[in-house]
């Protein structure tokens, strides 16, 4: 009796270093990885002041003129013509979801059509 107890420690023993030992295999493995932000959210929207601040300047005769990406395209438009408060743009944002990347220097095959 006392020899079949012996056994199943030994098996559990053999067991848990084997899981110590991959677990370590991984983490040797992964020793170059590390931690990017993979997906932001705005947490605070700029203020109407701070808008005018970043996109606008005035031109020679000192009238402001704001500069605009509408459709992919820079729109350049009178701040007199610019409603600042109906302008969402982020002044801060925050990570809310991380992936693990490995940073490499290959070259790739790129595909033709």
């Amino acid at each position: 009796m006392k020899k079949e107890g012996d056994w199943k420690f030994v098996l559990l023993l053999v067991l848990i270093i084997i899981a110590i030992g991959a677990a370590g295999f991984g983490l040797f493995l992964e020793k170059d990885a590390k931690w990017i932000c993979a997906q932001t959210d705005c947490s605070r929207f700029m203020t109407g002041q701070e808008v005018i601040a970043t996109i606008c300047s005035p031109n020679e005769e000192g009238m402001m003129f704001c500069s605009l990406n509408v459709d992919g395209q820079v729109a350049t438009v009178p701040l007199t013509q610019l409603n600042v408060s109906a302008l969402n743009i982020c002044a801060e944002y925050k990570c809310i979801a991380e992936m693990k990347i490995k940073e490499v220097d290959y070259p790739i095959e790129v595909p033709t059509a």
